[in-house]
């Protein structure tokens, strides 16, 4: 949390989540840089620290982890990480997977009951 002896004051909360944003992009971008180079286990790592993090609820980052563990032949690895996504959403923003992540999760079933991973 930047700044935390402000607590909640009414003009650090928006600073605080551009600060996070910003952060959460940058991550994104390395991230997907990692995966261009095929360095998924790097990326999954940076993924997953970032959602460790108290504060951060982002989707695109949960998708992207659950496409790591995929390409690094981890199935069940993927499907605790949509199950995280979901949770967490529900209970941070009352929301349900976007019909991407579900997507992406129905690929992760298919793949399993072809064989592919």
């Amino acid at each position: 949390t930047f700044l935390p002896d402000e607590g909640n004051q009414p003009w650090i909360l928006p600073l605080r989540e551009r600060l996070k944003n910003r952060f959460v992009r940058l991550v994104t971008r390395f991230g997907t840089h990692l995966e261009t180079m095929e360095n998924w286990e790097k990326a999954a790592e940076y993924y997953q620290m970032t959602l460790d993090m108290d504060e951060i609820a982002d989707e695109d980052l949960y998708q992207r982890l659950m496409i790591c563990h995929h390409r690094l032949n981890r199935p069940v690895r993927a499907f605790e990480v949509y199950r995280r996504c979901s949770k967490t959403l529900a209970a941070s923003l009352g929301l349900k997977p976007s019909q991407k992540t579900e997507i992406i999760y129905k690929n992760l079933l298919l793949d399993m009951e072809t064989g592919n991973g």
